[in-house]
């Protein structure tokens, strides 16, 4: 009798291989909000990131390393900058959370 195309007859031993899936890592999305000379920089109102949701909880400096990256200018402004999460003034130290709103702001001036 002739093998017919994938009759387990015509093979000789058979291996199953269990399917490995990569674990699903959760994203953390933050939106980031520029103002000012910042959007002259970056030439964009808002970025929005997603950084993997890790053992290590993420900060604001640690945004601000992945901004630079991405906009080099960013780096000489940096240092006079304010920051604010969620409306709120915050430090760089400031822990940051998925769907957090980050405003990088220059600094304020007037009376």
């Amino acid at each position: 009798m002739p093998a017919i195309l994938g009759d387990e007859r015509d093979i000789p031993y058979r291996t199953t291989v269990p399917m490995i899936t990569p674990p699903q890592t959760s994203l953390m999305k933050i939106r980031v909000r520029y103002y000012h000379k910042l959007r002259q920089v970056t030439g964009k109102n808002e970025d929005v990131l997603a950084f993997p949701a890790g053992e290590r909880q993420q900060t604001i400096s640690d945004l601000l390393a992945e901004l630079t990256l991405r906009h080099p200018g960013l780096a000489e402004l940096l240092p006079s900058l304010c920051f604010a999460r969620n409306g709120e003034f915050a430090p760089v130290s400031e822990e940051i959370a998925d769907g957090d709103t980050i405003d990088l702001m220059p600094p304020f001036c007037g009376g």
